[in-house]
């Protein structure tokens, strides 16, 4: 938390904002993103498949209704109840399982998106398959569990791994690792000016916008930076188009804790330009 004395001192206020911190970050996203929305994911499903969901499904009737409508409501169940996730796994990963709580113990987890479509499918109740990836950002390689929703109802049905130079985030994810470790190269890659967009403190249901000065940086910059290992959920199938602009966010579990950083890259070179509260 930051001291109101030096909340005030490091940025310089522009205009204040009438709007809520919760609007402004829901206005962030505008549109659904077509492209991803993967209605086509179901056609690989075989008979042999169906007949296994079909078996499953009775094993779930006691969990909350609407649970897989989104599929971030379905995850915080699965890695919260270990017997809810073991019946919501395919019997062909079921050997040698063990409960992954995944990073629901640490209170917060990590997003990664392009644009700001992308940011909307997580509110998108066609999207049918998900991708939670846990990356390794030293040894530079992911383990990926890849969701799909069968009859209904979403399941745990592959794990794959894979290298971080396959990713079309690559050239994001060398950069941030040494974002995250490196304080002097973290100075060096502020956008000046670094736009902030924040909580007024004189004000619970107004936000401010104004710049923050680089001499002030580290008292902003936040402590839950992962800096060895994140996650990232993809909604509906991975694009392969790496892109100029990163929005990384810090999502709280149930508190509504919420950080979003904004990264550009001018010239290959990765700055950080927004930094929102």
């Amino acid at each position: 938390m930051i001291p109101e004395s030096l909340y005030h001192s490091a940025v310089r206020y522009g205009q204040i904002s009438a709007l809520c911190l919760f609007a402004v970050v829901g206005m962030v996203a505008f549109a659904s993103c077509e492209g991803n929305k993967t209605t086509s994911n179901q056609q690989w499903i075989d008979s042999d498949s169906i007949a296994t969901v079909d078996s499953l499904e009775k094993e779930a009737e006691n969990m909350p209704r609407g649970i897989d409508v989104l599929f971030d409501d379905f995850f915080f169940n699965f890695a919260g109840n270990s017997r809810f996730q073991e019946k919501r796994i395919l019997p062909k990963l079921q050997k040698g399982w063990k409960y992954d709580s995944f990073f629901m113990e640490q209170g917060y987890y990590t997003l990664i998106f392009s644009s700001a479509e992308e940011m909307e499918l997580t509110k998108d109740t066609t999207v049918n398959k998900a991708i939670l990836k846990r990356i390794d950002l030293k040894k530079r390689y992911s383990k990926d569990y890849i969701f799909r929703r069968l009859n209904g109802n979403w399941y745990l049905t592959a794990v794959e791994h894979h290298r971080v130079e396959d990713s079309p985030n690559s050239s994001f994810l060398y950069f941030y690792y040494r974002f995250a470790n490196d304080p002097k190269f973290q100075m060096m890659c502020l956008h000046n000016p670094l736009i902030f967009i924040g909580p007024d403190p004189d004000d619970d249901f107004a936000s401010i916008e104004g710049e923050i000065l680089p001499e002030t940086w580290p008292a902003f910059c936040p402590s839950l930076l992962p800096k060895r290992e994140m996650y990232n959920i993809v909604y509906g199938d991975e694009t392969n188009t790496d892109t100029n602009t990163t929005y990384f966010i810090i999502r709280g579990i149930a508190n509504g804790m919420e950080i979003r950083m904004t990264f550009g890259k001018e010239n290959g070179v990765w700055t950080l330009q927004k930094y929102e509260q």
